[in-house]
């Protein structure tokens, strides 16, 4: 098995138990929890709005926000 490697989504931070990645990465790529998350990556990859996880990343406020209800 795995063992005990955690893996976080790239967009959300919540830990993934099966990642998703994007298909042209295979298994070499950023982890995504779910479908969503990967689109909205896709998105903001596209429109040239990466700088948006440099900015979350460096926030320091980033990990484990609650979902949305």
């Amino acid at each position: 098995g795995q063992g005990n490697i955690m893996v976080y989504c790239v967009h959300c931070d919540e830990q993934v138990q099966t990642p998703i990645y994007r298909s042209e990465d295979g298994a070499r790529g950023e982890p995504f929890c779910c479908v969503g998350c990967l689109t909205v990556f896709e998105i903001l990859k596209e429109k040239s709005l990466s700088k948006y996880y440099e900015i979350k990343n460096s926030s320091g406020i980033f990990r484990r926000r609650s979902p949305v209800e």
